[in-house]
């Protein structure tokens, strides 16, 4: 499976998930969602539950179907 960061080719270094490696991104507290897709910043502020805005996430769908 490919991490999220590699996923969007993301090369911050303040990403949570590179330092949480082993944990899920839709299961860290914080993230840089809003780095990559503005819908899912726009989506949090909208549902309280992070995890189920993450749920719309390109990259969470693409690693739950497979």
């Amino acid at each position: 499976m490919k991490e999220c960061y590699e996923y969007f080719n993301c090369d911050s270094m303040d990403c949570s998930k590179r330092k949480n490696n082993g944990e899920h991104c839709w299961d860290l507290e914080s993230d840089l969602c809003h780095v990559h897709d503005s819908s899912v910043t726009f989506l949090r502020e909208q549902i309280e539950s992070k995890k189920e805005a993450c749920k719309l996430c390109f990259y969470y769908k693409d690693q739950i179907e497979t």
